[in-house]
């Protein structure tokens, strides 16, 4: 007997050997066997098989085998590329959105609290006349001061703020010019100099009508530049003492 026929008749009498044994022909395989049993039964077949082609069919047929019972084959698999991913770029995408969203709400209400800052700010501002010139009358350095001040005097508080700048690098009195230096910065959008300026003013001066009223303009700095917390304070010091602006200051509270 050849060879080929001797290992044919080997491999028909392995699946006949199987049939008996309750295992299917076409798989070779029992749906009660464990992996292991299939796995030994393989090596089994590829020991009688020298042809790979044949060896790779028959572990074809294991790997269906053990789908069948086990699972679902690679082949029944969702395509997690196709089926997945496409889902996370959609999650992605509308958590994009949602956080740029949120940014835009959070935007929107700063921006809308900063206006209602703004225009509470303007209600409450009022231009304060200066005394100045008349205290200084007969002392040195008088009509340069008068000079610096007369764009204050004429609302123009951004000129007024160069001025006055200008006359303050030069000289240290008087200190109270720094209230008008204070309001002409706070009128042309230098809040946080302006607050500077009201605060050297206060810590300098003794009590008196300049510091009230640096007190005053302070709190509106602190409004318009969004510290809220710092301006109700000061309010709440003016709203209850015998500040000429106390009742503004109340009201200015309440609308807050």
């Amino acid at each position: 007997m050849s060879k080929q026929n001797k290992d044919k008749l080997s491999r028909e009498a392995w699946l006949k050997n199987q049939d008996a044994a309750g295992e299917s022909s076409e798989t070779g395989f029992s749906r009660e066997k464990s992996e292991k049993d299939w796995e030994a039964i393989a090596q089994r077949g590829r020991s009688l098989l020298e042809d790979e082609s044949a060896a790779a069919d028959l572990l074809g047929s294991i790997d269906a085998a053990i789908d069948q019972q086990f699972g679902e084959s690679e082949a029944d698999q969702p395509d997690t590329k196709t089926v997945i991913l496409p889902r996370r770029k959609r999650m992605v995408w509308w958590s994009a959105a949602a956080g740029l969203l949120l940014l835009i709400v959070a935007a929107a209400w700063i921006w809308s609290r900063g206006a209602a800052n703004e225009r509470l700010y303007e209600q409450y501002f009022t231009h304060l006349d200066n005394e100045l010139t008349v205290s200084l009358m007969g002392e040195t350095d008088t009509d340069e001061l008068t000079q610096a001040l007369r764009p204050y005097n004429a609302h123009r508080y951004g000129e007024a703020a160069d001025r006055i700048g200008a006359y303050l690098q030069k000289h240290t009195e008087p200190v109270a010019l720094r209230l008008y230096y204070g309001i002409s910065l706070l009128e042309t959008g230098e809040t946080e100099q302006a607050i500077d300026q009201f605060i050297e003013l206060n810590n300098t001066l003794i009590k008196s009508n300049y510091t009230r009223a640096a007190d005053w303009y302070l709190a509106l700095a602190y409004l318009r530049s969004g510290q809220l917390d710092t301006s109700r304070t000061l309010l709440r010091e003016i709203a209850q003492s015998q500040h000429p602006n106390a009742v503004q200051a109340q009201n200015l509270l309440n609308a807050l």
